[in-house]
């Protein structure tokens, strides 16, 4: 009997995990809609805000 209990329990904290994750994910997603000058996970975008010379079309 306690080993099933003992199961649900850990299944619980796994799910709660995952949901806690997936928020972050969708809050980190939402913000960078609401304020798309956050900066993107693209590295020619971040290269190109600290170096413009190092961007394409600087050179266009």
């Amino acid at each position: 009997m306690k080993d099933i209990k003992t199961k649900q329990k850990n299944k619980k904290k796994i799910l709660k995990n995952y949901r806690a994750v997936r928020g972050k994910e969708q809050g980190k997603r939402r913000n960078r809609e609401l304020n798309p000058s956050l900066p993107l996970k693209d590295p020619e975008k971040r290269r190109s805000s600290a170096f413009p010379w190092a961007n394409e079309q600087f050179w266009r």
